[in-house]
């Protein structure tokens, strides 16, 4: 019997969120459930495309509120000064 998928979200797009989103697309044990942008212009966007990748499904949203929705059990983040208690928000909703 297999292990379950790890589900992740990713927090940012910058161009290493960019290249995480790819590694996640890549691994067989990881589901790339959600992704966190900042920025409105990338909010509804699937991560493929900010990723420059083939199409995920994968909607990107401006909303913290949408990540326990997404029920995950790891997250990705930047960490940047103005944006540390959103990293830590998202580590803390992971679910391990």
């Amino acid at each position: 019997m297999s292990k379950p998928r790890t589900k992740g979200i990713q927090g940012y797009t910058g161009s290493i969120a960019k290249a995480q989103i790819r590694m996640v697309d890549r691994h067989p044990d990881v589901e790339l459930v959600g992704v966190l942008v900042h920025h409105e212009d990338k909010a509804g966007l699937d991560a493929s495309q900010i990723a420059d990748i083939d199409p995920l499904g994968v909607i990107a949203t401006n909303r913290l509120d949408n990540i326990e929705r997404w029920r995950p059990t790891s997250s990705s983040t930047i960490r940047r000064p103005k944006r540390i208690r959103t990293s830590f928000r998202c580590l803390r909703l992971a679910r391990t």
